[in-house]
């Protein structure tokens, strides 16, 4: 989601992905567009895009994007100074939404100590999967692909189905 703000503060640019987003409406982008944020991380926000604007710099900060349903979206977010021929423009930036990334990584950690731990896992997985072999799981060693897979085959699941349990 991209956008650009005048040195007034002012926004001149949202992109569709940030005005679907947060459901801003294009009429109000000028002075509205700072409701995106969420009420606990705007005034962090907004301290440090004054002063960003004081220092003519480029800056990064993560904060909370407020939805337009609501919820809300991590956002890691990078201004870079516009200038040219030295006066200063204003900033465009973009935000990216950063919860997804962390949900992922999230269940690699798990999968990964899964992994690390499988021997003692196998137990609990043969009660629930009592139709795998005790080679199969010896075969499948922790590895995630191999194990969606054999689910698949042996409990006819589709593969996001064989994932989530």
């Amino acid at each position: 989601m991209q956008w650009s703000v005048r040195p007034d503060l002012s926004c001149d640019y949202l992109s569709p992905a940030w005005l679907h987003f947060t459901a801003i409406l294009p009429s109000r982008r000028s002075r509205g567009w700072p409701r995106g944020v969420h009420p606990e991380d705007l005034t962090r926000w907004l301290d440090r895009c004054l002063s960003a604007f004081d220092e003519r710099e480029p800056f990064e900060i993560e904060y909370r994007l407020r939805a337009g349903t609501a919820s809300t979206a991590g956002g890691g977010l990078r201004h870079a100074a516009l200038l040219k021929r030295g006066v200063f423009l204003g900033y465009a930036g973009c935000c990216i939404d950063i919860d997804d990334f962390f949900r992922r990584k999230e269940k690699q950690v798990n999968w990964d100590r899964i992994q690390g731990n499988w021997k003692q896992m196998t137990g609990s997985l043969r009660q629930r999967w009592g139709k795998l072999t005790d080679d199969e799981f010896e075969q499948l060693a922790g590895h995630k692909d191999k194990l969606v897979g054999k689910l698949q085959e042996r409990y006819g699941l589709q593969k996001d189905e064989a994932e989530r349990r």
